[in-house]
């Protein structure tokens, strides 16, 4: 026991070393996990030697906490609401993906025969069974590298759902396809009869995984509930994630030694269903969601720190070729299965040409699920694994760079840059003074795209970071022309009289509801409130922020854009998916308040169990990459 403290102890100085590398590895545009791997290729015992094989193998106990967490947050990222949306889609597509990668992966490891160090002096049904492992390893993507990449893009819009969707449906699908392969290539390769049986047997390993993952659920719950305290959460999580693995591992050995078969229920399925179940249905979601991300990152840094000390670098200098190959088989596959899946399904051509691009990541199911073919199989599963997470690591490298590019080549990435993106909710703002320049930028920071309209003749000189937009009258044919008719909101800082007639123009001829109009007058005022208009007059709203911020100051900066990092936004419900939705089915990220819901002109008093209605406007604050995500799922 000194002697495994004292490992592990060694091992943690590593990793602190790893974080460091893996930071420099982000400077060159490269993941974070990429250096965490480099780093444990360095101090593995084929470089520095700081750690030698055998006290790699001592360390399986991070992996397997590790990997049941992972398979946690795997299953909490699966928000069945969003899923419905374009199932069928996903589901072709998911099917196109696994039925072309067994078809192309099978036969390539027939065809290798010895020409994989792995393979050698195998016959036809050890190779067989080998690629039906090889072909469930290579299914496998990387939820979290596309969810980061959707965040930084900050994109939005029907391909980046479905992007999203294929992806972890493929993360569930692997789990099933592995727990299948890797119990026919065990029968396999010990030469045991082939029955029907064993799919039987096979089908009800699956059945009872499932089961046992609502009761692991179950545990995830008690867990949560009894800790309290984050740090006492996450140990608690972890334990139970490795209870699961020594369970799993406990039945399969008493059975192989005393039973007539081996039993054995896949830890990661069952892991994944948990997560599933207490991410979506159980009242401590947040906690859990909480633990996920604040524990995560450490995780991560050990698991893909050993993973870099595990690759064995002999087995990789003989098996590149081979590694190269999977990885053009893999890419043709991919392009194949998301083809055709989208063919069948009916989904535009656009769809069917470019999925491809954004399915290339691999990252830690598939690692995870690699490291477990070396310990089941110790035979030929060390330079096999080494040669799947050489495939891995290259698929995580190149991987990202497409699907940046796709979802900026379908228009639903958004960007900082002054004036807003295509997609973002348009603005049209009248007037040409120093007040309408400001509100215009600010919103401009926010995502908006606004333009500036005036009927004045624009000087030369004019900035040019808004867009300005010259008219000759306000007139509802010109209004049309410039896209009045299809703005979010329109604003008034005009005189009194032009702004009272902006918005009758919105009110009879165009049909925008969200209309502000910059008025002194209690008259003027009437008149535009008359056309449903939100009237404000500058000296009464200047003594109601400061009151504001006299009684509330934290909450009256946050509301005029005084805190950098947070914000109040209102977001109209057009999602059809969300019709009858309650608030807490929503998974808003923790960070997020709902303060309000307005209800044909109504505010209703909101709370968890508040159920939405198409044509609702949620009001919400929170940190700013959190509303963008709220955002998204109110509008869909």
């Amino acid at each position: 026991m000194f002697d495994f403290l004292t490992l592990l102890a060694l091992f943690g100085v590593l990793a602190l070393a790893a974080e460091r590398i893996g930071r420099a590895a982000s400077r060159f545009r490269l993941p974070l996990i990429t250096g965490f791997m480099l780093a444990g290729v360095l101090t593995g015992p084929y470089v520095l030697e700081v750690l030698s094989t055998e006290q790699v193998a001592r360390l399986r106990l991070i992996d397997e906490i590790a990997l049941a967490f992972i398979a946690f947050a795997a299953g909490a990222e699966l928000h069945y609401r969003e899923l419905r949306q374009q199932l069928r889609r996903i589901w072709w597509i998911t099917l196109g993906i696994v039925g072309a990668s067994y078809a192309l992966v099978v036969p390539t490891m027939l065809w290798l025969a010895d020409g994989a160090p792995f393979l050698a002096g195998m016959d036809t049904q050890a190779r067989f069974a080998v690629g039906l492992v090889t072909g469930a390893i290579l299914v496998s993507r990387s939820p979290s590298s596309l969810i980061a990449l959707v965040a930084e893009l900050r994109a939005r819009g029907p391909f980046t759902r479905l992007l999203l969707g294929i992806t972890v449906a493929l993360d569930v699908a692997v789990i099933m396809l592995f727990a299948i392969s890797t119990s026919i290539a065990d029968a396999l390769l010990r030469e045991s009869d082939f029955h029907a049986s064993l799919f039987a047997l096979v089908i009800g390993e699956i059945l009872v995984a499932l089961l046992l993952g609502a009761a692991v659920a179950g545990a995830l719950h008690l867990a949560l509930r009894f800790g309290r305290r984050l740090p006492v959460q996450s140990i608690l999580v972890l334990g139970t994630g490795f209870a699961v693995y020594a369970m799993s591992g406990w039945l399969r050995e008493t059975t192989h030694a005393s039973g007539p078969f081996e039993v054995f229920l896949e830890p990661l399925l069952m892991c994944m269903v948990a997560g599933f179940v207490v991410g979506n249905f159980s009242s401590y979601r947040n906690d859990f969601e909480r633990v996920l991300k604040a524990t995560g990152p450490y995780v991560y840094l050990g698991f893909f720190t050993l993973a870099g000390a595990s690759l064995d670098l002999v087995a990789l200098r003989l098996a590149w070729r081979i590694a190269l190959l999977l990885l053009v088989v893999r890419l043709i596959a991919i392009i194949a299965g998301t083809y055709l899946g989208g063919l069948v399904s009916g989904a535009p051509l656009r769809v069917r040409r470019l999925t491809w691009l954004g399915m290339l990541t691999q990252a830690g199911i598939g690692l995870g699920l690699a490291k477990e073919v070396a310990v089941d199989f110790p035979e030929w599963g060390g330079a096999f694994a080494t040669t799947m997470i050489a495939v891995i690591v290259v698929n995580q490298v190149l991987g990202p760079p497409p699907a940046k590019w796709l979802l900026k080549r379908v228009g639903e990435a958004r960007s900082d840059l002054a004036g807003g993106v295509r997609g973002a909710p348009r603005v049209l703002i009248f007037g040409l003074d120093g007040q309408s320049w400001a509100l215009a930028r600010q919103l401009a920071a926010h995502g908006w795209r606004p333009a500036l309209v005036s009927r004045r003749k624009l000087p030369p000189d004019e900035p040019s970071d808004i867009e300005l937009i010259q008219v000759d009258s306000l007139s509802a044919r010109n209004l049309r022309k410039i896209g009045a008719d299809k703005a979010r909101t329109l604003v008034g800082m005009m005189g009194e009289a032009d702004n009272i007639d902006l918005c009758r123009l919105a009110h009879d001829e165009l049909g925008v509801s969200n209309v502000v109009a910059w008025v002194a007058s209690q008259d003027a005022a009437a008149d535009c409130k008359r056309y449903g208009a939100t009237a404000i007059d500058p000296n009464v709203a200047l003594v109601n922020v400061l009151d504001h911020f006299v009684r509330s100051p934290s909450l009256t900066g946050m509301v005029v854009g005084m805190d950098a990092e947070r914000d109040v936004i209102e977001v109209p419900v057009t999602s059809a998916e969300l019709e009858g939705a309650s608030l807490r089915e929503l998974q808003l990220p923790l960070d997020v308040l709902v303060l309000s819901v307005q209800r044909a002109g109504a505010s209703l008093i909101s709370h968890g169990y508040t159920r939405l209605q198409k044509g609702d406007r949620v009001t919400v604050m929170g940190h700013r990459t959190s509303l963008d995500l709220v955002e998204d799922r109110l509008t869909g």
